[in-house]
This record gives structure tokens, sequence and C-alpha cells, in this order.
């Protein structure tokens, strides 16, 4: 009787052991996802929204382009 009352003990504190480990890695990965973001992170997303804006300015040239190329085409003839 005294071996099994030891053993359960043992299984209980490596249980309390690995419960704890899942916790701490369960709170580190809820905060990665859901936490503030981080400097680079912010970092990068402004760089996304500038090259976005770039290509959006971009299109706006090249359709300004090819209007001036039609209408000079149309006055020509």
């Amino acid at each position: 009787m005294q071996v099994s009352f030891t053993m359960e003990l043992v299984y209980l504190v490596i249980g309390l052991i690995i419960g704890i480990i899942l916790g701490i890695n369960l709170s580190v990965l809820y905060s990665r996802i859901f936490g503030p973001r981080s400097a680079a992170e912010k970092k990068l997303r402004r760089q996304i929204q500038g090259l976005e804006a770039r290509i959006r300015d971009k299109d706006r040239y090249i359709k300004e382009a090819i209007r001036s190329a039609k209408r000079e085409g149309a006055d020509s003839e």
C-alpha cells in the first residue's frame, strides 16, 4: 500500500509539471497571436503600406499615359 501511494504522488507531480509547462506555452502562444504587435511587425506593415501606395500611384500614372496616348492618336487622325 505504501508503494502505490508514493507512485500516485510521483504521477501527480509529473502531471502538475506537464500541466504547468503546457499552460506557459499556451499563454506565450496566446500573447503572440492576440498580444500587441512587435516593433518589427509594425515596421513591416508600414513598408507594405508604402509599397501598396507606390503601386497605386504607378497604376494611376500608367492609366494617365494610356489616356494621353489615345488622345494624341485621336488628335493626329
